[in-house]
C-alpha cells in the first residue's frame, strides 16, 4: 500500500492474482499523485511499490498585487509550494487581500490576488448634542474609505471631540461629542471705582460661551463693556469704570 494512498480492490491485500493486461487500481489521497499503475506483463508486474507523491503548483506567475507584498513563500526567487500550502502575500495598512493563492491537488486558486481598500460602516455614527452629523456621514451614507474622516461640525461656541476616520476598517470613534467652549477670566481686572463681582471674581477661572462677567462700577460711574465668552475668546479683560457726564439741562437761569 502506498503512503497517502489506497489498495483500491482489484489489488488489495486479499487479492491473488490479476490477468497478463490488467491492471491494479491503486489510488492516492487528494493531492497525491500515483508514480505508476501496476500491471501484469508477460506474468511479471511492472512494479510493486507504486508511489504517492504530494502535487505541486507552480507560482512564478504570482503577481504582487497592487499596494500589498509577495512575502516569501511565493516570492521572486519561489518556483512550487506542494499541495494544502498557501503564499504569505499581504497587505497595506488600510487594505484586505481578496484571496490567498492555495494549492490544491496541483491547481493554485488564483495568481492575482488583489490588495482591496477597507471601509468603514458610518450609519452608526451618532448625531452630536449641539452638532452636525455633515454631509459625508451623514444617515444616509454607507460606508467612508481607510483615510477618509467625517466632517461633523458643531454649533457656535462648542467645539468637537474628535472627528471619526476609517482606520484599517474601524471607526476611531462613533460617539463625537460637543463640548462648550470656555474663556479664561482669571485675568479680568478690577476696574477703578468699581467691583468684580462673582462670576469673575478672585476665585474664579473660566465662564462658558454666552456668559458674562457681573463687574460693576461704583455709583456715578458705568462700565464702558461687561466681558463676554464668545467661542472660547474673552471680549475684554480690562473693563473701566467710566464717569457719568451731568445733565446740565435742569440747571435754571438765575
Amino acid at each position: 500500500k502506498p503512503a497517502h494512498g489506497q489498495f483500491g480492490s482489484i489489488c488489495a491485500g486479499s487479492a491473488g492474482t490479476i490477468e497478463p493486461g490488467e491492471s491494479c487500481d491503486l489510488r492516492c489521497d487528494t493531492g497525491y499523485e500515483l508514480s505508476e499503475q501496476p500491471v501484469c506483463a508477460a506474468g511479471a508486474l511492472t512494479s510493486t511499490t507504486a508511489t504517492c507523491t504530494i502535487q505541486t503548483c507552480d507560482v512564478s506567475g504570482v503577481t504582487q498585487p497592487t499596494n500589498g507584498q509577495l512575502g516569501s513563500v511565493c516570492g521572486p526567487d519561489a518556483t512550487t509550494i506542494v499541495h494544502g500550502e498557501m503564499c504569505d502575500l499581504s497587505c497595506d495598512s488600510g487594505y484586505s487581500l481578496s484571496e490567498q493563492p492555495r494549492c490544491d491537488a496541483g491547481v493554485l486558486s488564483t495568481t492575482t490576488a488583489s490588495c482591496v481598500l477597507q471601509t468603514c460602516n458610518v450609519s452608526v455614527i451618532s448625531q452630536p448634542t449641539n452638532g452636525q452629523l455633515g454631509s459625508t456621514c451623514a444617515g444616509t451614507a454607507g460606508t467612508i474609505v481607510h483615510g477618509e474622516s467625517c466632517d461633523l461640525s458643531c454649533d457656535t461656541g462648542y467645539v468637537l471631540s474628535e472627528q471619526p476616520a476609517c482606520e484599517a476598517g474601524t471607526l476611531t470613534s462613533t460617539t463625537a461629542t460637543c463640548t462648550i467652549q470656555t474663556c479664561d477670566v482669571s485675568g479680568v481686572t478690577q476696574p477703578t471705582n468699581g467691583q468684580l463681582g462673582s462670576i469673575c471674581g478672585p476665585d474664579a477661572t473660566t465662564i462658558a460661551h454666552g456668559q458674562m462677567c457681573d463687574l460693576s462700577c461704583d455709583s456715578g460711574y458705568s462700565l464702558s463693556e461687561q466681558p463676554r465668552c464668545d467661542a472660547g475668546v474673552l471680549s475684554t479683560t480690562n473693563a473701566t469704570c467710566t464717569p457719568d457726564p451731568c445733565d446740565i439741562s435742569v440747571i435754571s437761569q438765575p
